[in-house]
């Protein structure tokens, strides 16, 4: 299933969260499908939550990444992510 298919889907399934992980790699979409991505959430109203497989630093950073880029505006996530940013510079 495609990205924006998901969240069409759980939009019509009236599901305000769901968790993306190795079942939709979103850390391989370019720029401008996870903006897009990014953008339909917003309009849904489907609030996205990331998880991670694997604890190596090089996969924490890029869902770290893509953690901070799903949640520009969100102080909670942008707060989460600089406490786990400390944890990897550690």
């Amino acid at each position: 299933m495609r990205p924006l298919d998901f969240l069409a889907e759980a939009a019509r399934l009236q599901v305000r969260c769901v968790q993306v992980c190795d079942n939709l790699p979103l850390t391989a979409l370019r720029p401008e499908a996870l903006d897009a991505f990014e953008g339909r959430s917003r309009e849904l109203g489907v609030h996205i939550e990331v998880g991670a497989r694997g604890l190596n630093p090089e996969n924490l950073r890029a869902h770290l990444a893509l953690a901070q880029t799903l949640a520009k505006a969100r102080r909670w996530a942008q707060e989460s992510i600089a406490h786990l940013r400390t944890l990897i510079e550690a």
